[in-house]
């Protein structure tokens, strides 16, 4: 409950649906907080709104900084700062089930064991057609 108060205390809005992600908005300055176990992540329009969402963070909780995150759970993150760009393309993602589905689409040869390994690789691209965030 600690971090929720401490976070909630420096203007932060707690998602109703998530209440691992914060939002807190000040203008047109915009930043989101994401908690993943012991890991903070950080996404805000306006790096002066980071640096002191940083200060606070550390002024409060044991941290470290490790910069710009690359993946997360598997999941690339994609920058593009001249284009205000910020996305999760799914192409690691994509490229794991299929080679977990064509691995195992050589092992398995009875239709039926087949007909059940093809329709849990059609459910993990529908998840990822639901999951698709850009």
């Amino acid at each position: 409950m600690r971090f929720n108060d401490t976070i909630v205390s420096f203007r932060f809005k707690e998602n109703t649906v998530d209440q691992c992600m914060y939002l807190k908005v000040s203008g047109s300055k915009v930043i989101f907080l994401i908690l993943y176990i012991d890991d903070v992540f950080l996404a805000t329009n306006d790096l002066g709104l980071l640096h002191e969402t940083n200060k606070f963070l550390s002024s409060n909780f044991k941290m470290k900084d490790m910069g710009e995150a690359n993946y997360v759970i598997g999941i690339e993150i994609f920058h593009n700062r001249s284009h205000e760009l910020l996305g999760l393309p799914q192409k690691a993602y994509i490229i794991k089930v299929l080679d977990a589905g064509s691995s195992g689409l050589r092992i398995i040869k009875k239709g039926v064991e087949l007909i059940i390994h093809v329709s849990s690789l059609i459910k993990k691209f529908i998840l990822l057609n639901i999951t698709r965030f850009n």
